[in-house]
């Protein structure tokens, strides 16, 4: 999460301000954890394509 850090780390240290900005009680926040995961996805190449016959 490079581009993201600042409000990854804000959220990850205070996770009661994300659900605040929601409109949700902070309280809410002690069940959930905040994680950064990547996601690769998966490239598709049209040469390998093939024509049923």
């Amino acid at each position: 999460m490079k581009t993201d850090s600042i409000l990854y780390r804000l959220f990850k240290t205070f996770p009661g301000v994300f659900f605040e900005l929601l409109g949700q009680s902070p309280v809410e926040a002690e069940a959930y954890e905040f994680l950064s995961v990547e996601v690769k996805s998966l490239r598709s190449n049209s040469k390998k394509v093939s024509e049923c016959k």
